[in-house]
């Protein structure tokens, strides 16, 4: 993989939790607002929204995204660098170029970021192997108990296939003593299998064992052990940030809580202090242990457990949809969920056809390049072959001495207009004292030439006469000034 590719994904990577960690405070502060009067599984759902943008930075674009606060010019991630672009244009165009690599950062910038995605690769490397590792020790673990036939007692099994067919569950699931595993737990994606630890029949009656399959169930019918090892993989991903850390600390605690819920739900009124007494008998002789993906179990850590018999204590259904958590999901959906326009905060203001606005988005793509000693017409049609964009010089421009200009660029993830941008800057000029460049010839003149009349520019083949005042190459209403290239 290119050391291009990989900025491209370490800035894939900031993009991803900055959005990420905006859903995550909306969910906090909306479950500040509602938790009390809605489920823990619907509590749950918000804050998969979270994990889904941490896991999915890109969405659809609306004018209702919170990201329209955003100003449209920040971007964090690697900054792009281009680097020495010379031409014949003498004292004028040293001087512009100077200021070109100094506007981009040179090679310094671009070498702290590559330090910075050697950290970020060696942090997610390391949490995503010990995952699968783990994952290895169980399966392992479970081998050994399956060779050793070391499987729990007829009794609990057929209490485990009572629940399962309550339940609707159709897949079959074994029944598994391990020495592995502190608490009952479920394991696996395909062929799930209910590990109990040695003895655990032995301790508990018949109506206890029912409560825990019951529990253990209900995560094989939410298929929270895939959902647990996308936590596993987004924790993995975005390691360095707290709040996502955060987020999958509560996300967990709430899958316990919704399965809590629903199994208190299919119990009958008089059979649900029998639950709660169940969890603190779990809690008494179990300890939590430190969460693996390849599982999910019914103990976790003492303050989270005193939680849930809290929850137990004061049960009340709330399992069904309500109209607050329809009302909710659609307000972070439509809030968090979306983009500003264009996949930038406010970055279009004014309607454009729909040829020049797809120009403008291929013209966004980000390209490496790098070109020795190349001519204006070489420059741009690598620009134009790796973009897909096709650039024409206009008749005049292709008869100036423009042409005589060679270019030297190094370019790395580059924003295929900002690369253009920089890389003719020289021929507008050097800056006057007002701030403005000022191009001896006419047909010198081009980007961000703040005056000039009658100046054309060739888009995918045809020719669209520009106006007066001129200024950001994002505008694609203002690239039409600009001369042709």
């Amino acid at each position: 993989m290119s050391g291009a590719t990989m900025l491209s994904l370490l800035s894939w990577i900031i993009d991803a939790t900055v959005k990420g960690s905006v859903v995550i405070l909306l969910v906090l502060v909306t479950q500040a607002l509602v938790g009390p009067w809605i489920g823990a599984r619907w509590r749950h759902a918000l804050w998969l929204l979270a994990l889904l943008r941490l896991a999915i930075p890109l969405a659809p674009a609306t004018r209702w995204s919170i990201f329209n606060l955003f100003p449209s010019e920040a971007r964090v991630g690697p900054p792009f660098r281009v680097a020495a672009m010379q031409t014949p244009a003498r004292r004028v165009v040293e001087s512009a170029s100077s200021e070109v690599v100094n506007l981009l950062g040179g090679t310094s910038s671009s070498a702290t970021w590559r330090w910075i995605l050697a950290a970020w690769l060696c942090g997610a490397l390391a949490l995503l192997l010990r995952s699968l590792i783990a994952a290895i020790r169980v399966q392992i673990a479970v081998g050994r108990a399956d060779a050793g036939g070391t499987s729990a007692g007829r009794p609990f099994i057929e209490i485990v296939e009572q629940a399962r067919r309550g339940l609707g569950v159709t897949r079959p699931v074994r029944v598994v003593e391990c020495e592995f595993v502190d608490a009952p737990a479920l394991h696996g994606l395909l062929r799930p299998v209910l590990l109990i630890p040695t003895g655990f029949c032995d301790s508990f009656d018949r109506d206890e064992l029912r409560h825990v399959a019951l529990h253990e169930l209900w995560h094989l019918r939410r298929f929270d052990v895939a959902v647990n090892w996308v936590l596993a993989a987004v924790e993995a991903l975005h390691w360095f940030n707290p709040l996502v850390w955060f987020a999958v600390s509560r996300i967990r605690e709430e899958r316990e809580l919704a399965c809590d819920e629903l199994t208190l739900s299919y119990l009958e009124k008089d059979e649900r202090i029998g639950y709660g007494r169940t969890i603190l008998k779990l809690l008494e002789r179990f300890r939590g242990t430190t969460p693996i993906p390849a599982f999910v179990g019914i103990v976790n850590h003492k303050q989270q457990m005193k939680r849930r018999l809290l929850m137990i204590a004061s049960y009340k259904n709330r399992t069904r949809f309500s109209i607050l958590f329809v009302a909710t999901l659609a307000l972070i959906g439509l809030v968090g969920m979306t983009d500003a326009p264009g996949g930038e905060p406010r970055m279009w203001k004014e309607k454009l056809d729909p040829a020049a606005l797809k120009t403008v988005k291929m013209l966004g793509q980000r390209v490496t390049l790098d070109l020795t000693n190349a001519s204006l017409g070489e420059m741009l049609a690598s620009v134009s072959n790796a973009t897909g964009v096709s650039i024409a010089q206009s008749p005049g421009t292709a008869a100036s001495s423009a042409q005589q200009a060679r270019f030297t660029l190094h370019a790395e993830n580059v924003p295929a207009h900002a690369l253009l941008q920089a890389a003719l800057r020289p021929l507008c000029g050097a800056r006057s004292g007002g701030g403005k460049y000022q191009a001896k010839r006419p047909e010198d003149r081009c980007f961000h030439a703040h005056r000039f009349a009658n100046r054309r520019v060739y888009w995918k083949g045809r020719e669209k006469a520009g106006g007066r005042n001129a200024g950001d190459a994002r505008n694609p209403r203002r690239w039409r000034n600009c001369p042709a290239v």
